[in-house]
């Protein structure tokens, strides 16, 4: 952040320049997780209201299944919100889509998501 201040020429450079970053110990530190960094800054805005770090709650987990469940609730809903807000200009085709897949039968839809499932780590390897 500080060296993008220093080259955009921001007036608040030299209040930073000098700081060393301070990396807070906090319960749900993970690992293993270095894929879901988006997930946990967009949580950390959301709860983070200036208190001390032994007083900051997040509500997420330790890293373990339960961590992974709690940051896929979170991923489904930061990406529904942002499909789903007025300033989306594509949110009409986001809702026809869904709209389509919810009109299909339970069977189809199970055999979607699965396929999606399996399919993902192979079009992630492909990015």
């Amino acid at each position: 952040m500080i060296q993008h201040l220093y080259n955009v020429g921001h007036s608040s450079y030299d209040s930073f320049a000098g700081l060393e970053p301070v990396r807070i110990a906090v319960k749900w530190c993970t690992q293993s997780n270095s894929h879901d960094c988006g997930v946990f800054l967009m949580r950390h805005m959301e709860c983070y209201m200036g208190e001390l770090p032994y007083r900051w709650k997040s509500g997420l987990d330790v890293e373990g299944p339960n961590q992974v469940k709690q940051l896929q609730m979170l991923r489904n809903n930061y990406t529904a919100k942002f499909l789903l807000s007025d300033i989306n200009l594509r949110r009409s085709f986001v809702i026809a889509d869904c709209e389509k897949f919810n009109a299909l039968d339970v069977k189809e839809r199970t055999r979607l998501l699965q396929y999606v499932d399996v399919n993902k780590e192979k079009r992630l390897a492909s990015i």
